[in-house]
């Protein structure tokens, strides 16, 4: 069975030397909050599907999509893209 390692592609070997290609994720929180409820939503991986409380707001995707289900009340997105700076 082949190797399936995730976010790695397949390793090259020149002489003694190891490299190997590690694929970024394209972000490193994926995250909402509703302003309904108030409740902080984090979707850690990929099939990650969190909901709030007052079913309001449901974040997914994890760190490699962001996905955003709601009801048509407020929410606010607080996701940071890989190399993105918290200021």
């Amino acid at each position: 069975m082949p190797n399936q390692t995730k976010n790695h592609t397949s390793p090259l070997t020149l002489g003694s030397i190891r490299y190997e290609t590690v694929r970024l994720r394209p972000y490193q929180l994926n995250a909402a909050i509703c302003l309904v409820c108030n409740n902080l939503l984090i979707s850690e991986h990929v099939h990650d599907f969190v909901a709030c409380d007052c079913g309001n707001l449901a974040v997914d995707g994890g760190m490699e999509y962001l996905k955003r289900s709601w009801g048509g009340r407020g929410w606010r997105e607080l996701s940071l893209k890989t190399g993105e700076d918290v200021t």
